[in-house]
């Protein structure tokens, strides 16, 4: 198989991670193949803000904790049949539990120590600065993750992770101007568990 065909259908979204440090070499490469992202007009609308660990990842993850906590809450008392089932199957599957009812594989979920942000090592946060950034910074963090991917590392976007500027010491730490919005966050990190792949639909094709 082709090679980067191969990484695109390697790639999963992990939900374990050791604690094993990243080295930096590493994370400038993922770093690097998202800057090579396409871009229009070449403007190349983004940058980057690295967390790994220290004090001030746990302020990410209190900051975002109120939206966490309240979609689990909502996921907890869901009656659809198929959030459910998937919820249920995530949560087997990418963190390894065993067998339980929904309502508390969900409670478990929600009270994670580390939350959104799965116990990675590393946060990379994914700046846009114009109007166009988010068509754009998608195609960047794809290209981080895949990236990861080719280096032996998980990675996962994280939207519950961006979910922090309501607290301006964050904010302020991350230098957000008004015209800028968070992209993904992707954690990246080496994967304790890698999930077997969910079942894809077949693709729909219209030829014209």
């Amino acid at each position: 198989m082709n090679p980067v065909i191969e990484t695109i259908k390697k790639r999963r979204s992990v939900r374990s991670y050791k604690p094993d440090p990243v080295p930096r070499d590493a994370i400038e490469a993922i770093i690097d193949a998202g800057n090579w992202a396409p871009t229009g007009l070449n403007q190349q609308c983004w940058r980057f803000v690295v967390v790994e660990g220290g004090l001030f990842k746990p302020k990410l993850f209190k900051a975002a904790l109120p939206t966490w906590v309240k979609a689990f809450d909502h996921w907890i008392e869901s009656q659809n049949d198929s959030i459910r089932e998937y919820l249920g199957d995530l949560f087997s599957r990418c963190l390894g539990w065993p067998s339980q009812s929904y309502e508390e594989m969900l409670r478990q979920g929600r009270d994670l120590a580390d939350g959104m942000y799965w116990g990675a090592p590393v946060v990379i946060f994914c700046i846009g600065t114009a109007a166009h950034a988010a068509q754009e910074c998608a195609m960047v963090c794809q290209n981080m993750m895949l990236a990861a991917t080719a280096l032996g590392l998980g990675s996962c976007c994280v939207g519950f992770g961006a979910r922090v500027t309501d607290d301006e010491e964050i904010v302020e730490a991350l230098e957000l101007k008004e015209h800028e919005k968070i992209y993904g966050p992707i954690v990246v990190g080496y994967p304790e568990i890698v999930p077997e792949p969910p079942p894809k639909k077949p693709p729909v094709v219209k030829c014209i």
